[in-house]
């Protein structure tokens, strides 16, 4: 498979806490290819394993939702952080004008 060399990455390793394998934190050599991550220092096309990002699931039916969404191209909401509730108190100027204005940040 042909991998271009700004995407190539061998001979990387991980300690277990970024990608999974058989459901269970690989720790290891691994190598990134246009594909994605697979185990080994390069890739081989007859021993390299595909590995898959770490996630951490609560529940069976979590599971399960993650699996059948995974398996049709849908993005989960396990992607995204929960949105933080802000009270805001307007001013003068907001009611004078009529709306506000809320600007926010997506870093934390």
């Amino acid at each position: 498979m042909y991998t271009p060399s700004y995407i190539k990455k061998e001979n990387q390793y991980t300690r277990g806490d970024e990608y999974m394998r058989d459901a269970q934190p690989y720790i290891g050599y691994y190598n990134m290819t246009a594909a994605g991550p697979f185990t080994g220092r390069v890739f081989d096309k007859g021993t390299s394993k595909e590995l898959y990002n770490l996630e951490y699931v609560s529940s069976e039916s979590a599971q399960t939702y993650i699996e059948l969404a995974d398996g049709t191209g849908h993005v989960t909401d396990l992607e995204f952080d929960d949105p933080i509730g802000v009270y805001i108190t307007p001013t003068r100027d907001d009611y004078a004008r009529s709306y506000h204005t809320i600007f926010y940040s997506s870093k934390k």
